[in-house]
C-alpha cells in the first residue's frame, strides 16, 4: 500500500478551531480514528472502505512494526489531538472491542514513555491480537522501564489470549528476534518457550501448517531442537514441505543428528522432491554415505531437469564408475521414442559434437517449443547446417525465444540467410503470413547494404510476393537514415541495381533510397 506518510501526519497535526488539546473537549473514538486513518484505509474488492476499527486488524501482522515506527518517526504530531484523559476514555467508554484494541495499540506507541507504560499495564485487561502485538513490540522499547512492563504484559497476554490470536501474531514474533534492544534470554524462555511447551501442541501444529513459509521454518527448526511430540514425524513432514529452506534444513539436520538409516531414508525421498536444491543435496548425502551408490540412481539424476543436479550426477558417474555422462545422454536420446528426455537433451546441447547433429535433427520437428529450441541450438553449436525445409520449419514456429535465437544466429552468420534461401522460403507453399512477417524481421538483422541488395534482387512472381516486396521496400525507406559505411564500388553497384528496379517502384521510395545511398 503506497501512502504519503508526511501528508498523513501533517493532517494529524492540524488544529481544529475552538479546541485546545488540553482534554476539555469530548473524546470521540470514531472521529479520532477517522481522522487518523483517513489516508490509510485500503479499499476492498467491492470498492468499500474497510471499517476504521478494523484497519490495523486487516494489515499483515508484521506490518504493525512499520505503523509503530512511523508513529515514532513523527514524534508528537500523531498524538497532538489526544486529550490528557485518553487512557481512561479508551478503557471506560462504551466502544466495541476492535475499536478499543486499535486505540490501545496506538497508545502503546505514544511518544511519551509514561503513557506507553500506563497503556502497557492496561493491555492484559483487553486481551487480543492487537494488544498482544503492542506488548511484544514494546519489548524492544528504548526505555528500560517500558521494556520491563512490556515483558510482564506480554507473558500475561500469552496466557489470556485465544490460541488463534497467538498464532496470528507469530510473524511479528519472528521479526522481533532481530530487534537490538530485545532481551533474547527472556524472549527465548518466555515467548518461544511458551509455544514450545508441552501444553501448546495445537498452537505449534498451527504454526507448522501456516501459509507463511518463515513461520513454518521457525516452527520446524524449534520443534526439532526441543524434540516436540506432535503426533507425527517432523522430519517426514519437513522434507515434504513446499519451501526448499525447510526441506533443506530437515536433510541437514538428519545428516548431523540422526542415524545413518534415517538419513538415508530422507535423502532417498528427497531425490524426488520438486525443488532442484533438495534433489541435489539429497544426491550428495546419498553419495557421501554410500560409496557404492547404485548406477541406476546416478542415471536417474543424469536426466534431471536441473543443471546442478545433472552436473553432480555426471561427476559421480565419472568418479564411481569411470564412465562418461555424455555417452549416457546420447544413449538416452537414441532410445527415446515419443519425446526426448529434456535433461539429456539439454546436457547434450551444452557440449555437442558433430556426431550429435543427426540426433538433434531427429527431434527438430517435435512440436514442443523448448525441444525445438534446444535442437536448433545444438545444431548451430555443433557447426551443422539447416536445410531449406528445416529453416522454414524453424521460421514458422510461434515462439519468441526461437525467433530471437534465429535472429541472433543470422546476425552472427551462424545460420545461412541469402537470396536463394529467402526466395525458397517466400515462394514455398507451406509459407504463411506469419512466415513472411518473420522474414521481414530477419532482413533487419543483416548489414544495411546487404539487406538493400537482397531486397532489390527479389523478383516477385505472384501478387502476395509483390505485396511483400512493396512492404519491405517501405521498411528500407523507414530505415534509410541508418548509418552504415559504404565504399565507392559498392555504392555504384547499389545505384545500378536500384536503377534497374525503378520502373517497379514508387517514385518517392526510389528517391529516398537513392538519397540514402548517395549520402553514405
Amino acid at each position: 500500500m503506497s501512502t504519503d506518510w508526511k501528508r498523513f501526519f501533517k493532517f494529524l497535526g492540524a488544529q481544529e478551531p475552538g479546541k485546545d488539546n488540553g482534554g476539555e473537549s469530548a473524546f470521540s473514538p470514531e472521529d479520532f480514528l477517522s481522522k487518523q486513518f483517513q489516508f490509510l484505509r485500503p479499499l476492498s474488492g467491492n470498492d468499500a472502505a474497510v471499517p476504521i476499527e478494523d484497519f490495523l486488524q486487516s494489515l499483515p501482522v508484521e506490518r504493525l512494526f512499520d505503523i509503530d515506527e512511523r508513529l515514532r518517526t513523527y514524534y508528537g504530531i500523531a498524538f497532538r489531538d489526544w486529550p490528557a484523559s485518553v487512557l481512561a476514555e479508551i478503557t471506560t467508554s462504551k466502544i466495541n472491542t476492535p475499536m478499543r484494541q486499535t486505540l490501545l495499540f496506538l497508545a502503546a506507541g505514544h511518544g511519551n514513555g509514561r503513557i506507553r507504560e500506563q497503556a502497557l499495564r492496561l493491555l492484559p485487561e483487553f486481551a487480543g491480537k492487537l494488544t498482544l502485538a503492542a506488548a511484544l513490540i514494546r519489548c524492544a522499547d528504548w526505555v528500560p522501564m517500558v521494556r520491563e512492563i512490556a515483558q510482564q504484559s506480554a507473558v500475561r497476554l500469552l496466557n489470556l489470549c485465544r490460541e488463534e490470536d497467538v498464532v496470528a501474531v507469530w510473524p511479528l514474533v519472528i521479526r522481533l528476534v532481530n530487534r537490538e534492544r530485545l532481551d533474547r534470554e527472556w524472549f527465548s524462555r518466555s515467548v518461544e518457550g511458551w509455544i514450545l511447551r508441552s501444553e501448546s501442541p495445537r498452537a505449534l501444529r498451527s504454526l507448522l501448517q501456516s501459509s507463511n513459509a518463515k513461520v513454518r521454518a521457525w516452527a520446524y527448526e524449534k520443534s526439532l531442537e526441543v524434540n516436540a511430540l506432535l503426533g507425527f514425524d517432523l522430519l517426514d513432514s519437513a522434507i515434504s514441505d513446499p519451501s526448499p529452506r525447510i526441506a533443506l534444513y530437515a536433510l541437514r539436520y538428519s545428516a548431523h543428528r540422526c542415524e545413518e538409516k534415517r538419513t538415508h531414508e530422507l535423502a532417498k525421498f528427497g531425490i524426488g522432491a520438486n525443488h532442484p536444491v533438495i534433489r541435489r543435496e539429497s544426491l550428495r548425502i546419498l553419495a557421501d554415505r554410500d560409496p557404492s551408490l547404485p548406477r541406476e540412481v546416478i542415471h536417474r539424476m543424469l536426466g534431471d531437469k536441473a543443471a546442478g543436479v545433472r552436473s553432480l550426477a555426471a561427476f559421480l558417474l565419472r568418479e564411481r564408475y569411470s564412465e562418461s555422462a555424455i555417452e549416457y545422454w546420447r544413449s538416452v536420446i537414441d532410445n527415446d521414442a515419443l519425446r526426448p528426455t529434456l535433461g539429456a537433451l539439454t546436457s547434450l546441447t551444452d557440449n555437442p559434437e558433430s556426431q550429435d547433429i543427426s540426433r538433434f535433427k531427429r527431434w527438430l520437428p517435435y512440436p514442443g517449443g523448448l525441444v525445438r529450441l534446444l535442437c536448433m541450438r545444438g545444431i548451430i553449436r555443433a557447426g551443422g547446417e539447416f536445410s531449406d525445409d528445416e529453416f522454414l520449419q524453424i521460421l514458422s514456429t510461434p515462439s519468441t525465444r526461437i525467433q530471437g535465437e534465429l535472429a541472433t544466429s543470422v546476425r552472427n552468420g551462424a545460420v545461412r540467410f541469402d537470396l536463394n534461401r529467402l526466395m525458397t522460403t517466400l515462394t514455398s507453399e507451406a509459407a504463411t503470413s506469419v512466415t513472411r512477417e518473420q522474414l521481414r524481421r530477419l532482413l533487419r538483422e543483416l548489414n544495411h547494404w546487404d539487406r538493400l541488395a537482397m531486397v532489390l534482387s527479389i523478383r516477385p512472381s505472384e501478387q502476395r510476393e509483390l505485396l511483400w516486396f512493396v512492404t519491405v521496400l517501405g521498411d528500407l525507406v523507414a530505415d534509410s537514415n541508418r548509418y552504415s559505411p559504404l565504399g565507392p564500388t559498392r555504392r555504384s553497384s547499389l545505384l545500378e541495381l536500384l536503377e534497374s528496379r525503378r520502373s517497379e517502384m514508387d517514385e518517392v521510395a526510389y528517391r529516398e533510397i537513392e538519397q540514402a545511398i548517395v549520402r553514405h
